[in-house]
C-alpha cells in the first residue's frame, strides 16, 4: 500500500477511537455507496473550485506510485467483489461506460475518505433540520392565519345575525315607543304602525 493510503488508514483509526459512533455511521454510508452504481457512473459534483483542487492534489499525490496504486486497486476489487469488483468489470472492462481513471476518482471521492463522508453526512443533517424548521414555521404561520380568519369569521357572523335582527328598527329609540314588539319576524311596516299607534295613544291620554 502506498504511503498516501497508509496515512489515510492511520487517520481513520485515530478518528474511530475519538468518535466510534459517528465513524460507524460513516462506514455504513460508505458501504451503501460501494453498492450504488451511481457512485461510479455519476460525475463528481465538487462543492467549488477549492474542493476540486484539494481533492485532485491529494488524489494524485496518493496515487503517484503506479505500482503501489495498482496493488491498492486490485486489493479493493478483491476485498469487495460484489460491489467494487462487479461494477469495475461491468462499467470499465465490459461496457467501457467510464474510464478506469474516472472509476477510481469517483470511488475515491465518495468512498475513500471517511472524514469527507462524515462532513457530507453532517451537512445533509443540518440541511434537513433547516428544511424541517421552515416547514414547521410555514405550518405555524398557516395555523395563525387560519385562527385569525376563523375569529374574524365568527365576529362577522355574529354581527350579521345581530344586524339581521335589528335592521328594521335600528333607526329609532325602541324604549320610548310602547307596544313596539322587538321580533326578528317583525317587518318595518308593522313596527312603524305600532310606533304611530303608541304615540297617538299617549297623546290622547289625559
Amino acid at each position: 500500500v502506498s504511503s498516501g493510503h497508509t496515512s489515510a488508514s492511520t487517520a481513520t483509526i485515530t478518528m474511530l477511537r475519538a468518535n466510534p459512533v459517528a465513524c460507524r455511521r460513516g462506514s455504513v454510508e460508505i458501504k451503501d455507496r460501494r453498492g450504488d452504481v451511481k457512485t461510479y457512473l455519476a460525475p463528481i459534483l465538487f462543492a467549488g473550485s477549492e474542493d476540486r483542487e484539494t481533492f485532485l492534489a491529494a488524489y494524485y499525490k496518493k496515487n503517484k506510485n503506479a505500482r503501489k496504486t495498482a496493488l491498492y486497486r486490485k486489493k479493493q476489487i478483491q476485498k469487495h467483489p460484489d460491489t467494487v469488483g462487479k461494477f469495475y468489470k461491468e462499467l470499465v472492462e465490459h461496457s467501457g461506460k467510464v474510464s478506469a481513471e474516472e472509476f477510481w476518482q469517483r470511488y475515491d471521492y465518495r468512498c475513500g475518505d471517511l472524514t469527507r463522508v462524515l462532513r457530507e453526512l453532517q451537512a445533509a443533517k443540518q440541511h434537513e433540520k433547516m428544511v424541517q424548521k421552515k416547514k414547521r414555521q410555514s405550518h405555524s404561520d398557516e395555523g395563525s392565519s387560519s385562527a385569525v380568519r376563523s375569529k374574524s369569521e365568527r365576529y362577522l357572523q355574529k354581527y350579521r345575525q345581530q344586524t339581521q335582527k335589528t335592521k328594521s328598527f335600528s333607526w329609532m329609540n325602541v324604549k320610548s315607543v310602547p307596544n313596539l314588539t322587538v321580533s326578528p319576524k317583525s317587518t318595518e311596516k308593522n313596527n312603524h304602525n305600532a310606533m304611530v299607534a303608541g304615540i297617538t295613544k299617549r297623546e290622547a291620554s289625559p
